[in-house]
């Protein structure tokens, strides 16, 4: 009964919500070298519902991307940026996923975003992330895997953080 009653009840609070936006650009370096055609993904995560894809794209020959989305909910949005790589991965069939989780200085009501500048850099056998098998569908958590990120909060501002995560 409680399954149903927020079945229903959830598109109607998305309905009443109000429109967040949210955007990421960077650069994906792997061993030194632009990552080229990487797909990105900004998801609003939500935790009663499947995530909400907001916007896709990939990195251009320059390791560049950037992309922007907006959602409509009645609370705040949790936006994440999803990276699925094959940095240092060898011959293996599966990409790997690494989740970056955006600050809530990065929301903006309405549809025009507020961008949070992000070069990100790969280093080898220093942190976690998951692999991402699309054939199989599943999910496999290998320890020692590279990543590290380093956050700039805008390009003409002093203030930086060093982002090192474990992909939830």
């Amino acid at each position: 009964m409680i399954a149903l009653l927020l079945l229903c009840v959830a598109p109607l609070a998305a309905a009443l919500g109000r429109t967040q936006a949210v955007g990421v650009r960077g650069i994906l370096i792997c061993n030194d070298k632009p990552a080229a055609d990487v797909e990105v993904k900004l998801y609003d995560e939500d935790k009663l519902s499947p995530d909400e894809l907001m916007a896709a794209g990939k990195t251009d020959s320059r390791g560049h991307f950037e992309i922007k989305g907006h959602a409509d909910e009645f609370t705040s949005i949790e936006p994440k940026l999803n990276i699925y790589h094959d940095c240092d991965d060898g011959i293996k069939p599966c990409q790997r996923k690494l989740s970056i989780h955006i600050p809530d200085a990065y929301i903006s009501s309405g549809e025009n975003v507020t961008e949070l500048s992000l070069r990100h850099i790969f280093y080898t056998k220093r942190y976690n992330s998951k692999e991402w098998c699309h054939r199989a569908l599943r999910l496999v958590t290998p320890s020692n895997l590279p990543i590290a990120a380093s956050v700039s909060t805008a390009p003409s501002s002093s203030t930086s953080l060093e982002c090192d995560r474990t992909v939830a």
